[in-house]
């Protein structure tokens, strides 16, 4: 053998073998997302003209980005639109239904563009915002056939009675679509996409705090839309990060070291980390709203 052919044995088996370790080398696991870390913010707007808030959600439509943020039961849908530096931007009335009351306690947007509302008794409905005023895309519907996990049409604050609504801007194929909040249960359970909607998977729960305490539930706006979920005063107005909230076997909870506003009773992401806490101060002090930001990354 001729030294040149030699020469050209050895590179072969040298790449040969480079090529095998490759090979082997093991597979890297994705990185999971680290936990949230919040700090208290700034925002021009401390406080809502908008009695009672009670569910609010960063939404996009003929208004604009913003949050949209709803009044509770006895106020006929009445909401705000709050724009992006803090200024109440817009006075409207999402359009209501007989099928159900105007108890709305959550409210999110959906991957389809949809704003979507749930009623403490347990009834969904689904407005378009393309057009100013928004228009009643979906009539009230059940999130369960069960009566164990819905009260009548027209009661409220009843049963499990939901307090919080939160949609997966990018849910895992065949997981939950999101979560209603139980404030009876202190507890989350799974939406499913059904049909055009969503429906409620009782199997499918995740154990946040004691009963009485929960009042709603917000994703990161970006990727890895991270899940936080609010208390109400009765938990001194904490907030809880759920980790692995696509897996919810898995899932843990942790409580974040801030604090929302008076009587916090709804939470929404914006962009850039920005969380807004709004509190039910009129039925404590009389005087509208509160708002309380935050910057979690």
């Amino acid at each position: 053998m001729s030294p040149r052919t030699l020469r050209g044995l050895t590179l072969l088996l040298v790449f040969a073998l480079a090529f095998l370790a490759c090979g082997d080398e093991p597979e890297s696991a994705p990185e999971s997302a680290e936990p949230l870390s919040c700090v208290v913010g700034s925002f021009a707007l401390k406080k809502l003209s908008l009695p009672e808030a009670s569910g609010a959600a960063w939404v996009s439509g003929a208004l604009g980005d913003g949050w949209l943020v709803v009044a509770d039961h006895g106020n006929e849908g009445r909401a705000v639109h709050v724009s992006p530096d803090g200024a109440e931007s817009a006075e409207l009335e999402l359009p209501l239904d007989m099928g159900a009351g105007d108890d709305l306690e959550g409210l999110a947007w959906s991957p389809q563009g949809r704003l979507v509302g749930l009623t403490s008794a347990g009834y969904l409905r689904q407005w378009s915002l393309e057009v100013h005023p928004p228009q009643l895309a979906q009539l009230a519907q059940a999130i369960s056939d069960d009566g164990e996990w819905i009260c009548g049409a027209q009661e409220n604050n009843c049963g499990p009675n939901w307090e919080g609504l939160c949609l997966d801007p990018e849910p895992a194929p065949g997981g939950c679509a999101g979560f209603a909040v139980s404030k009876t249960l202190g507890e989350l359970v799974c939406l499913r996409e059904s049909g055009a909607g969503f429906s409620l998977d009782p199997a499918v729960r995740i154990e946040v705090t004691k009963e009485g305490r929960l009042s709603g539930c917000d994703y990161e706006l970006v990727a890895p839309h991270r899940l936080i979920v609010a208390g109400n005063d009765k938990s001194q107005n904490a907030f809880w990060e759920v980790l692995d909230s696509r897996t919810p076997e898995d899932a843990e909870v942790e409580k974040l070291k801030i604090e929302g506003t008076l009587n916090q009773e709804a939470v929404a992401f914006g962009p850039e980390g920005r969380i807004l806490s709004f509190g039910d101060e009129e039925t404590i002090t009389g005087e509208g709203s509160a708002i309380v930001s935050f910057t979690c990354l």
